[in-house]
């Protein structure tokens, strides 16, 4: 069974042909320039998609084989980009390894908070001076939640998911 690494996210779609804006982290940007095949995460499964080709000129934008249309791209938006671990080089696997984030290992981890349930899976974790946050979409909108000791009440790595206690009012700020 192939293992996937989340290496970026989809965005809108872009122009005529079919074409799909692509956000990829910098650090596995020419693993996904080498690839093939691509995966998007649709319905908690990891979709394969043919790419076609690339259009790097001002933004990342990428093809599928058989997508043509705007229309046709659109359920292929905002969507998590994987690649297979076996198709990242060496350096690109060490930089993912040797991140200096505490909370690093969280990533692709759910989460779900005390009171309200399911919040979302977690995007992108980065590092500000104070602490460490999580990026994920909620409503249809990209949140920061802080990443520390006081809001998390369990991480299991198992089912991969984080349970936090997390202050009133945080997701809609």
């Amino acid at each position: 069974m192939d293992e996937y690494i989340r290496v970026g996210k989809t965005r809108k779609t872009h122009g005529i042909k079919g074409g799909v804006k692509l956000e990829v982290e910098d650090r596995f940007l020419e693993d996904v320039l080498k690839v093939d095949v691509a995966f998007l995460k649709i319905q908690g499964k990891h979709l394969p998609f043919f790419i076609e080709g690339f259009d790097y000129t001002n933004k990342l934008i990428i093809y599928f084989e058989e997508i043509e249309t705007p229309e046709a791209a659109v359920p292929l938006t905002s969507k998590d980009f994987f690649i297979r671990k076996k198709d990242i080089n060496e350096q690109s696997t060490i930089a993912f390894q040797d991140s200096n984030l505490q909370y690093g290992k969280l990533l692709d981890f759910e989460i779900y908070d005390q009171s309200l349930g399911r919040i979302g899976e977690i995007e992108k974790i980065m590092e500000f001076p104070q602490q460490e946050m999580a990026q994920l979409t909620y409503d249809a909108r990209e949140v920061l939640i802080p990443l520390n000791d006081q809001l998390i009440l369990e991480i299991d790595e198992k089912t991969k998911k984080v349970k936090m206690q997390l202050p009133e009012g945080l997701l809609h700020l």
